[in-house]
């Protein structure tokens, strides 16, 4: 039950103020007050006391404010104009936003001064002051509001604070005095007519941060010559630059994938542009009435839409680097009449001597240098046949052999005799009307001195070692030093003097295999004993493991033939070879690169069991101080954050006297063990040769190395709108060697994949957002409303009054669902608009039935609200 008696007490002197039941006071006198109030009831009574509750503070000249007791929000301005000075505190509260309208229209502000307490501006503040020339926005402010200077037309410069991240829109429109402006890197996104109309303005830089420019944008900004779209931009709207007929030059960045509709519509001086490769579609009237003269259409181009090079009196050629775009307007060049399409021989799609109501014909393409040779190592002096390889029909060859700087030869496919010992560079740059290309291969040709005779040195293998009777083994010769004789004795009584044979086995039993080989200098033999097992019938046994090697030990690098003696019919083998390196082969031929004592295991399996047989200490390798050299090495650590430093060890064999490194990212050393810094995140590959006076050799790790950073997040799709239903492929583009991946779709969906598809089902505006992942940290880039997914449109809408008296402006809102794209109204008076939200007015008395048609490619839609307005 509710107090039947009130007692207010408003300013501390214990005064009734008021018996009100929900009073209101007034207080005239800068303080802060308690209130109090006494409630009671034929049941009882209550107090309750709010201790400093209300603070009133000193009067501010000119100002109008409100305050929730921890801020204040200037509400008005009632001062003469010239130089104002917002207060930073009002009654010790700070001064923390500026609301809609406040200096609307104040023709006598010449200048503001906003202090650094503030952090909102709000729609329309300065809209309309025409007087006022300068404003330094503090780095404190984070939002200013749509429309904020609109109509500044006295406004010369402005410097907007490194904390706003976007300029909202129509935010300069009509700035017409307006010569520069810094966008602080802060901002990601310029509005809907951000600076329309800024006829003066001359020059404006994009930051690296902005990932999005609606409509309209700079449109009529006259005085504007050249422009640079950064590569973090990913999103433009249509007619961005229409009418800035100053616009001479603009560099578009490779973040967009579409040239929208009308963006540079009537940029007469505009002479030249370069579209990026990965732009996928020019849209309608995109170029119409530049002063073009030629312009190069990427491969990836898959669409140009209506009128998109419509009325380019200047443009006189077209260059097409591919195959023709599959979806091209009939009139994309209509009034172009100077205009001639050209493409590379071979593209398919154009035809000649007219392509879409074009002249157009084929060009041979600038070559692309390719050689090749059919010996790049040898003994000195060595003849070497050159083939051209080279595309796209070059007409003139200039080949320098040693990379000297001279032509040594203009032939197509030359031979060239080198005479001394070296490693050469050879250069091919190839020619034809249409451009030049080279093709350097570095250390592409070797010439050794003659080596001198050895004694041969005898060893084979065979491609089988057990079988059932008849087995057949092909025999393969693996002697040194030049044999010219061969004489193999089979074990079964049979002999060949070929050097690779194939011998068929009749009956079961175990052979033992000689080879002995011969030159000049001597001859050598080598018996494997036992080598060849042949059995009468296929056995299922329970396998017992056996082998043995044809050599023991030797020097390094030491080849040794591991031979599998193993019974019980095994069906795999697993060989340890004691150096930390195993195989999977029956037979395998293993190099030991290092000296030592090496244990050898092999483990055999059937479907009946498995076993093992170990040899300790079966191999033994020693050095050799006179070998050919063999590479290897080591690094510690491998893979780690950027700078990442890396020591490299030389684990190389055969008593190198040279090292030289190639770490992969252009760098290079000739130290034995070397320590380098990896600067910057990647895989790397990493090359070690090494020499000695018997020679070199190379051991390559491919991605060997690998340096992270922390990612940064970035992605494009092959499509951002359609219809549903709506299949969309995402790319990951994101820098920083990312490991891990997390895309919200924006309609409940996720996905953990680096490159998902997703499908969107509903029509709607779909914000997108990946997060990437790896040691080094995380990051996320948002997308927002990137994905429209289209449906045939229901119109709807409010308005805001719909009573009044004439004349009654009246704010009509679009809330219809499905994504329409055109808008038509009818408001009842005969008047009509276009726009999405117009305001109208009403000049004369009635009752108004209001009309609203919506669409895009799915369809359209009406609704009709009847006798929705009226006006007394």
């Amino acid at each position: 039950m509710g107090a039947n008696a009130l007692d207010w007490y408003f300013d501390n002197d214990s005064t009734v103020d008021s018996t009100a039941r929900n009073p209101s006071y007034t207080y005239d006198t800068p303080g802060t007050y308690s209130i109090k109030l006494n409630v009671s009831n034929p049941w009882g009574s209550d107090s309750e006391v709010k201790t400093a509750y209300i603070t009133v503070a000193e009067p501010v000249d000119n100002f109008t404010y409100l305050s929730d007791g921890t801020s204040v929000t200037i509400t008005g301005y009632s001062g003469p104009g010239g130089d104002v000075v917002i207060p930073s505190t009002i009654g010790n509260l700070p001064v923390t936003a500026i609301s809609d309208s406040v200096f609307k229209s104040n023709t006598n502000i010449t200048s503001v001064t906003i202090p650094d307490s503030v952090t909102t501006i709000g729609s329309s503040a300065f809209y309309g002051c025409t007087g006022l020339t300068s404003v330094t926005i503090p780095n404190s402010v984070t939002t200013i509001g749509n429309n904020a200077f609109n109509g500044c037309t006295g406004l010369t410069s402005m410097t907007i604070g490194n904390n706003v991240t976007k300029i909202d829109d129509r935010m300069f429109y009509g700035c017409s005095a307006l010569i520069s402006v810094v966008i602080p890197d802060s901002v990601t996104t310029i509005g809907d007519s951000a600076f329309y109309q800024c006829s003066n303005l001359a020059s404006v830089t994009i930051p690296d941060s902005v990932t999005t420019i609606d409509s309209y944008a700079f449109r009529d900004c006259n005085a504007l010559t050249s422009v640079t779209i950064p590569d973090s931009v990913t999103n433009v709207e249509s007619r961005l630059f229409y009418g800035c007929t100053g616009l001479t030059s603009v560099t578009i960045g490779i973040g967009l994938d579409e040239i929208p509709s009308y963006m540079f519509y009537g940029c007469s001086a505009l002479t030249s542009v370069t579209i990026p490769d990965n732009v996928t579609e020019i849209g309608s009237n995109a170029f119409r009435k530049t002063g073009l003269t030629s312009v190069t259409i990427p491969n990836k181009i898959a669409t140009i839409g209506s009128s998109a090079f419509r009325d380019c009196n200047a443009l006189t050629s077209v260059m097409f680097t591919g195959n023709a775009p599959s979806s091209v307007s009939s009139s994309w060049a209509s009034g172009s009449t100077s205009l001639t399409a050209y493409y590379y021989e071979g593209a398919t799609g154009f035809t000649t001597p007219t392509w879409n109501s074009v002249a157009c014909y084929p060009l041979t393409a600038a070559p692309v240098a390719d050689f090749e040779a059919d010996v790049t190592s040898g003994i000195g002096p060595m003849i070497v046949k050159f083939t051209d390889l080279s595309t796209s029909s070059p007409d003139t060859w200039a080949w320098d052999f040693d990379n000297d700087g001279t032509a040594d030869s203009t032939e197509q496919n030359p031979s060239y005799t080198y005479t001394s010992v070296g490693t050469y560079t050879v250069n091919l740059t190839v020619a034809n009307a249409n451009g030049t290309d080279s093709e350097v291969k570095t250390d592409y040709i070797t010439v050794s001195e003659p080596s001198t005779p050895a004694e041969p040195v005898a060893a084979f293998t065979a491609d089988v070692t057990a079988g059932t009777a008849p087995l057949t083994v092909n025999f393969t010769d693996q002697s040194t030093g030049t044999p010219t004789s061969w004489i193999w004795e089979f074990g079964d009584g049979a002999n060949s003097t070929e050097q690779k044979p194939s011998h068929t086995y009749n009956e079961a039993g175990n052979y033992t295999v000689n080879l002995t080989v011969k030159n000049s200098i001597g001859s050598n033999s080598t018996v494997k004993t036992n080598y060849i097992t042949v059995s009468s019938t296929p056995v299922e046994p329970e396998p017992v493991a056996a082998f043995i090697a044809d050599v023991t030990s030797g020097t390094v690098p030491l080849i040794v033939n591991f031979m599998d003696q193993s019974t019980g019919s095994p069906t795999s083998w697993i060989w340890d070879f004691g150096d930390g390196t195993n195989a999977t082969e029956q037979n395998p031929v293993h190099t030991y690169t290092a000296t030592g004592t090496y244990t050898v295991n092999l483990t055999v399996s059937n479907e009946d069991g498995n076993d093992s047989d170990i040899k300790t200490g079966y191999i033994k390798v020693s050095s050799q101080s006179s070998a050919k050299p063999v590479a290897a090495f080591t690094a510690s650590p491998t893979s780690g954050k950027t700078p990442l430093n890396v020591a490299f060890t030389d684990t190389s064999t055969g008593s190198p006297t040279s090292w030289f490194w190639n770490f992969g990212d252009g760098a290079k050393s000739f130290l034995q063990n070397p320590i380098h810094k990896y600067s910057k995140a990647g895989i790397y590959t990493v090359n070690l040769t090494v020499k000695n006076a018997k020679g070199k050799n190379t051991v390559t790790k491919t991605e060997y190395i690998n340096v992270i950073t922390k990612p940064v997040a970035n992605f494009n799709s092959s499509v951002t709108s359609g219809k549903a239903p709506l299949k969309v492929k995402f790319t990951d583009t994101s820098t920083g060697i990312p490991a891990k991946w997390r895309w919200d779709f924006g309609d409940g969906a996720k996905s953990f994949q680096q490159n998902p598809i997703h499908k969107y089902s509903k029509a709607g505006t779909y914000t997108v957002n990946l997060t990437v992942k790896n040691a080094k940290g995380k990051n996320t880039v948002t997308k927002t409303e990137y994905i429209k997914v289209i449906t045939k449109p229901v119109a709807n809408f409010s308005a805001n009054p719909t009573s009044g008296k004439a004349p009654l402006k009246v704010t009509f809102t679009d809330t219809s669902t499905g994504i329409p794209a055109k808008w038509r109204w009818d408001f009842g008076d005969g008047s009509k608009s276009f726009h999405q939200n117009p305001i109208h007015k009403y000049s004369k008395a009635g009752t108004y039935t209001v009309n609203l048609t919506v669409k895009n490619v799915k369809g359209k839609n009406t609704v009709t609200k009847t006798e929705y307005i009226k006006i007394t």
